[in-house]
């Protein structure tokens, strides 16, 4: 089992204690608190973990559909926890986001301590998923970029500009090919000739509509019968 389906599944364990704490008052007075082994059972403990697994894993349709349910679903309780409300928003959001984790105030979450095992490894794949959202915001805007702009966007070096797009591209998560002799990153893809031919008949569709327009419009301009509107 790879590492993102693990961060999944505890992504997964996670919703569950929050649901659970959430919808039945009886669960939430009997279970909250610290465990002997130093797992603490609260409301904000297992959204914070839920919500930080969740953005542990490469973007996808599961990934996204968690994170909107969350806002639609349990938006009051993340206006409580704004550092939550803000990370959930951002990766939500069409639009570039800071890539540092400084920002979020998410830095000194349980996940990320030094007393968790993989601590820094969760800080380095946050700001993975930081970076690759941002990538994918660039590729609907640009259909062409250079590497130098891409790494002003991105806030980051233009070797892990590099880093990040191959591993995209070999994830299918992003369409582009790299030209490193012009250092030109270009995210058009290859048309097939049926979508060429389709465009075709839609631009010619679209001229002979206009054409007709005009014609019937020059007619009536010349006919000195025709009703004025």
């Amino acid at each position: 089992m790879c590492i993102r389906d693990r961060h999944m599944e505890t992504a997964e364990a996670y919703k569950a204690i929050f649901e659970t704490l959430h919808k039945n008052r009886d669960a939430k007075k009997n279970l909250e608190g610290e465990l002997d082994f130093g797992f603490i059972v609260s409301i904000q403990n297992s959204l914070e973990n839920y919500v930080m697994f969740l953005l542990l894993n490469q973007h996808s349709l599961e990934r996204h559909n968690h994170l909107h349910s969350l806002q639609t679903n349990h938006f009051i309780t993340l206006e409580q926890f704004p550092h939550l409300d803000n990370v959930v928003k951002s990766f939500l959001s069409k639009e570039l986001i800071s890539t540092d984790i400084n920002k979020y105030n998410v830095k000194d979450l349980q996940l990320f301590s030094n007393r968790v095992e993989n601590g820094k490894k969760h800080e380095v794949a946050f700001v993975k998923q930081l970076i690759q959202h941002n990538v994918q915001i660039i590729e609907k805007y640009y259909s062409r970029i250079s590497f130098r702009r891409f790494s002003e966007l991105l806030q980051v070096s233009a070797d892990e500009v590099e880093t990040e797009l191959c591993d995209m591209i070999n994830a299918k998560l992003v369409y582009a090919k790299i030209d490193r002799v012009s250092g030109i990153v270009d995210f058009r893809k290859k048309r097939t000739d049926h979508e060429i031919l389709d465009e075709w008949n839609t631009d010619i569709s679209k001229l002979l509509d206009l054409v007709d327009q005009t014609c019937n419009l020059i007619k009536r301009d010349n006919d000195p019968t025709a009703q004025k509107n």
